[in-house]
């Protein structure tokens, strides 16, 4: 879009006007914003608010919304609010359109909240009473996401399954999907049978 970004947006905003059903704006419009991702967040906020029911544009921010809460080394202070936050994302686009990668993420974002669990109670060192109890209260939760899991982990594996074409990335999500599923009975002490 070069470096005259008040005449760039100025030419969106009149494009935007002539051809409003043009979807290739919105991606202007997010390069205008650059690499700053509190800016790129507020953007696509912006940008749902127009046009809520764009299932391509909320699975987009679900995935910029994932990797700002997840791929960090260090969990970042927010990192609580950004899971719910996440959540809450996740969830606006599936309500759109439930997409393999939509359900692959929420799987995913669960996942990570069963290790934050895991870790949690592998910190948890006594063996007073009290610690027992809260052991016992973490598995529960532990339980509790594993249920979760299974409904996005099985939805997106039959949505991968209906798929005859799949890109080296899907067949490797669809691998995990899988790994959940075999992972969540072998938890609930479960067999499958055909």
């Amino acid at each position: 879009l070069g470096k005259d970004v008040p005449n760039a947006k100025k030419y969106l905003e009149i494009s935007e006007s002539v051809f409003p059903t043009y979807d290739r704006w919105l991606l202007y419009e997010l390069e205008l914003v650059g690499d700053d991702k509190a800016q790129q967040i507020a953007k696509y906020e912006e940008l749902l608010q127009r046009y809520p029911t764009n299932s391509e544009l909320a699975l987009d921010y679900a995935v910029l919304y994932f990797n700002y809460t997840y791929s960090n080394e260090t969990k970042p202070a927010d990192y609580a609010a950004r899971q719910d936050k996440l959540k809450e994302i996740l969830q606006k686009a599936l309500n759109i359109e439930q997409t393999p990668l939509g359900n692959y993420l929420m799987s995913r974002h669960v996942n990570n909240q069963i290790a934050d669990l895991e870790e949690q109670k592998r910190s948890i060192k006594g063996t007073t009473p009290a610690d027992v109890a809260k052991k016992k209260d973490i598995d529960t939760q532990i339980n509790q996401k594993y249920d979760e899991l299974v409904i996005y982990s099985q939805k997106a594996a039959d949505l991968y399954a209906q798929q005859t074409d799949l890109k080296q990335v899907d067949k490797i999500y669809y691998k995990e999907m899988l790994t959940d599923l075999i992972d969540y009975y072998q938890m609930k002490k479960q067999k499958v049978y055909q």
